[in-house]
């Protein structure tokens, strides 16, 4: 008899052990990473704001005219780069689901990607405030 309340004992500390132990896990806050504010950019290179152009005119069926409204990228920062989240210009925009869902890869990269690993502008482009 003494042996069975001995293991009897020895389950509820063990469970009441185990269970002290994940209540302080769960009390412990987690630590994320904060949200990467969003960056903005103007695209200034004839170049790309064509191809800018033809996605909005292969998509959208409108022209956009770079003379009167300027082309500005919404990004996030990823690993490689940036996240794209909208393009721009004037009364056209496009979201980051139909940009994922329907602009060229090549032209996907080139757009997310402003800069070379060194730091060097693969495109001419002004950042915003």
């Amino acid at each position: 008899m003494s042996i069975r309340i001995s293991r009897v004992i020895m389950t509820v500390l063990l469970s009441w052990l185990l269970f002290a132990a994940t209540g302080v896990q769960a009390q412990t806050p987690i630590k994320s990473q904060p949200a990467a504010k969003p960056v903005r950019w103007k695209i200034c290179e004839v170049q790309v704001k064509t191809i800018v152009c033809q996605f909005f005119k292969t998509t959208m069926g409108k022209d956009c005219d770079t003379t009167k409204s300027d082309i500005v990228v919404t990004a996030k920062p990823a690993k490689d780069g940036y996240t794209l989240l909208a393009l721009e210009c004037g009364s056209l925009k496009a979201d980051e689901k139909m940009l994922h869902d329907t602009m060229l890869q090549g032209a996907w990269e080139l757009l997310a990607q402003p800069l070379t690993k060194d730091g060097k502008e693969k495109y001419c482009h002004s950042m915003m405030k």
